[in-house]
């Protein structure tokens, strides 16, 4: 993960991308491994599916926060559009970022259909094709024994790892202890090639 990246976490009214809505979402925008930029908002929704009970048991993102804290779906793009915006020129087919968070295919799916739902049609002009998922990376380190954790959640790791991760299923504060924990994971990837042991 290098030059220019993008790492998202959505918090969702449900499961399924085609159905549900994005109410919390958190993005950073790192270049060449630094941290430069960081992305967050909260979006109402007009109508909430009678299911949204158990999502916000997750998340806790009531919808009397999400309305008084909270924008419009249609303002929530307009602002992310603009962060994007700031750090990749869309116009520019060779300046483009990796995609990546934790289980990013979810995020991704749900990132697609918000660009979809909104009439844009141009996600493909800031971001390369191939994402980078650290829950892989997770998944490899404890299959490899390089770490020994229960099972392979966000917040098992990042506890594992010693990452701060006291806002868990707050989208901002998600990506933020995915940002670290990839970085962690790497690094004891590093030792172990250095010793010979991968």
């Amino acid at each position: 993960m290098d030059n220019k990246v993008i790492l998202i976490d959505v918090e969702t009214s449900g499961l399924s991308a085609a159905r549900d809505r994005v109410v919390d979402i958190g993005v950073i925008y790192e270049h060449e491994g630094i941290l430069v930029d960081t992305f967050q908002t909260y979006i109402y929704l007009d109508e909430y599916p009678k299911s949204y009970k158990y999502a916000e048991a997750v998340h806790g993102l009531s919808p009397k926060f999400l309305k008084e804290n909270g924008v419009s779906e249609e303002e929530g793009f307009k602002l992310l559009l603009k962060f994007l915006d700031k750090h990749i020129n869309k116009f520019d087919k060779q300046d483009k970022a990796v995609l990546s968070g934790f289980n990013i295919a979810f995020d991704k799916r749900f990132f697609e259909a918000l660009f979809t739902r909104q009439g844009n049609k141009f996600i493909d002009s800031y971001l390369e094709h191939t994402p980078y998922d650290v829950l892989k990376l997770a998944r490899e380190c404890n299959k490899q024994g390089i770490i020994d954790t229960v099972d392979n959640k966000l917040v098992t790791i990042a506890e594992y790892l010693e990452v701060n991760l006291t806002e868990a299923h707050s989208a901002l504060a998600d990506i933020k202890a995915t940002r670290e924990v990839n970085k962690k994971l790497n690094a004891l990837v590093e030792g172990r090639k250095k010793k010979g042991y991968i």
